[in-house]
């Protein structure tokens, strides 16, 4: 009996990172900077706890740092449109979903070793 369970959940698991990660594609509801796992979590029809037990157990991460990081490779792309170069850098994060400045710096440092300066010089 107990062999064949956790193939069961992680089927179901593996379904749901699919969704979730679909989902963060075409919905993009890291723009939203008043985003939290609450709300993530009912558009996903699926408890707080269980996703949040998915984003550390399966992607090693907590909800921040997921979200974070879809917000960072926007601003990635953002960054690189011509049609964004009168935005300052703080004008594109927010666009992004970032909502203080602080949490963008540290979260853009910590995933690209660069500071969001030096990486709009870089991608110019």
């Amino acid at each position: 009996g107990l062999k064949s369970e956790p193939a069961a959940v992680s089927g179901k698991d593996e379904q749901f990172v699919n969704e979730l990660l679909n989902h963060m594609r075409e919905q993009q509801p890291y723009l939203d900077p008043e985003l939290n796992i609450t709300k993530l979590s009912n558009d996903l029809r699926v408890s707080p706890d269980y996703f949040s037990g998915i984003l550390n157990g399966r992607l090693n991460m907590n909800f921040f740092d997921f979200i974070n990081h879809y917000r960072i490779e926007e601003f990635k792309v953002q960054c690189r449109k011509p049609e964004n170069n009168h935005l300052s850098i703080m004008g594109i994060a927010f666009e992004c979903g970032f909502n203080s400045k602080a949490t963008f710096n540290r979260v853009f440092k910590k995933v690209t070793n660069l500071t969001p300066s030096e990486f709009k010089q870089k991608s110019q």
